[in-house]
């Protein structure tokens, strides 16, 4: 059940009148101009397209949004909202001051964080692995706070996005947006039904052709790396840490078979085997999805809006597809304000919020979907700052067909520069020599894995 004030607070979002808040300065208010202790929110965002927001504007609606319906919030006297830096030392120091904080008992009560672009991920992000920061309990479970949400339909949300956040003591961090890398054609002309059991071998060994285009994200063509500043090889390896052991689950002979098929379905484009393939696009899903492709040479050729699509993820060498969560929530173990901490975040994610707020659809960015299952697919169009977005019925049966073998969700991680530094000089070293110098690229591959497995272990400790 949402309360009185609550539905005040999704109204007033829903029709945009947001009014400036005289409470707080940019800054926040110190302690003693309110007896009770503020509420603390850290957000961390990338904006990746939406130039209406500047960090500041975003901070300055977040506050209004909370504190012009402050009593919703028991026991927090007012907000203070910090926003880290995007880049340079300044964003080291504030990273290194919160972690402090932290580490000290203290810290935000609650954390937003988006990691759509490289400046807020790896060794540039508050926590380089989320899974190992809630390891390490630096989250509280929300479990007991979700069986009495009063905003947000939990039930309604993707369960098996949200489960990547959890571990035995429940659910540590909350999904706000994921994306899966697709391939599009004309159901007309290509037909393809998701399974979990196909595996990154049955795309390379295709004789088709229709699903080695479809594995081959870095193109050629493209300058041998993703546009979207999101690493691939991570997709293909699906679940690739064991973030408790603090190991990487797949060797390097694994790696090193699969950046060889990429570096072969490469020369294959170069000659040309691609070319008579069916008009298609690729793209990571996210709300405008019709607006940004991957593919060089064939973008929409005869694929209009209305066009009943086929969809082919692609697969991972164990099987089935790979999600990765774009931003996610969480709340502080050491927090005091866990209830008004929770009721931020589940305010958030009610449908309302996700449907029509551009608040919300700040942790979209041009590379996220909704958490909400019934919003996008079916023309149910949610709002975006380019207007109003939506899935046709058609291609929403084809995406929910590719949503339904996902077998791992991940988070963007500090790996992700590993791969596209190993990817990157494998690549060239594999065309200067047609893959036949082994010793080289064994030892390319020897390097980057052990940097890998050195990373990892850092973060375990």
């Amino acid at each position: 059940m949402i309360r009185k004030g609550g539905i005040g607070v999704i109204k007033r979002i829903v029709t945009a009148v947001l009014v400036l808040s005289v409470l707080l300065s940019f800054s926040g208010c110190t302690a003693s101009q309110q007896t009770a202790k503020p509420l603390r929110i850290c957000l961390d965002m990338a904006f990746t397209g939406n130039a209406k927001y500047s960090g500041e504007m975003l901070c300055e609606e977040l506050k209004v949004f909370l504190e012009d319906d402050a009593r919703a919030f028991s026991g927090v006297g007012r907000v203070e909202i910090e926003l880290i830096p995007k880049k340079g030392e300044e964003r080291t120091a504030v990273i290194d001051r919160i972690r402090t904080e932290i580490e000290n008992g203290g810290g935000p009560d609650l954390f937003l964080i988006s990691n759509a672009t490289q400046d807020t991920i790896g060794e540039n992000a508050l926590f380089p692995f989320p899974e190992q920061a809630m390891a390490k309990g630096t989250f509280l479970s929300l479990d007991e706070y979700i069986k009495n949400a009063e905003f947000t339909d939990w039930n309604k949300l993707y369960s098996v996005i949200l489960n990547a956040g959890k571990t035995e003591q429940g659910q540590m961090i909350v999904p706000l947006s994921y994306t899966l890398p697709v391939t599009c054609f004309k159901q007309s002309e290509v037909q393809h039904t998701p399974s979990a059991t196909l595996t990154w071998a049955d795309m390379v060994d295709d004789e088709t052709w229709i699903m080695q285009a479809s594995a081959l994200w870095l193109r050629s063509r493209s300058r041998f790396y993703p546009q979207w500043e999101d690493t691939y090889l991570e997709y293909i390896l699906g679940e690739s840490v064991d973030f408790e052991k603090g190991e990487l689950l797949f060797e390097e002979e694994e790696l090193t078979g699969v950046l060889r098929d990429l570096v072969k379905l490469c020369n294959a484009e170069t000659r040309g085997k691609f070319d008579a393939l069916p008009a298609h696009y690729q793209v990571s899903m996210n709300v405008r999805y019709r607006m940004r492709s991957v593919g060089i040479d064939v973008l929409y050729d005869g694929i209009d809006f209305d066009t009943p699509l086929t969809m082919v993820p692609l697969y991972s060498t164990d099987g089935g597809v790979t999600a990765t969560v774009v931003s996610f929530a969480a709340v502080n173990a050491n927090t005091k304000h866990a209830q008004a901490a929770f009721q931020v975040l589940d305010l958030l994610l009610c449908r309302p919020m996700q449907m029509h707020s551009e608040l919300y659809q700040s942790f979209l960015g041009d590379l996220g979907m909704p958490m909400h299952t019934n919003l996008v697919l079916d023309g149910e169009a949610i709002r975006t700052y380019k207007g109003e977005r939506s899935m046709p019925e058609a291609s929403s049966d084809a995406y929910r067909s590719v949503l339904n073998e996902i077998t791992h969700v991940r988070f963007r991680n500090a790996l992700e520069a590993h791969f596209d530094a190993l990817y990157k000089a494998f690549y060239a070293q594999g065309m200067r020599s047609g893959l036949d110098d082994a010793d080289r690229l064994k030892e390319l591959v020897a390097e980057g894995y052990e940097e890998m497995q050195e990373a990892v272990k850092a973060a375990a400790e």
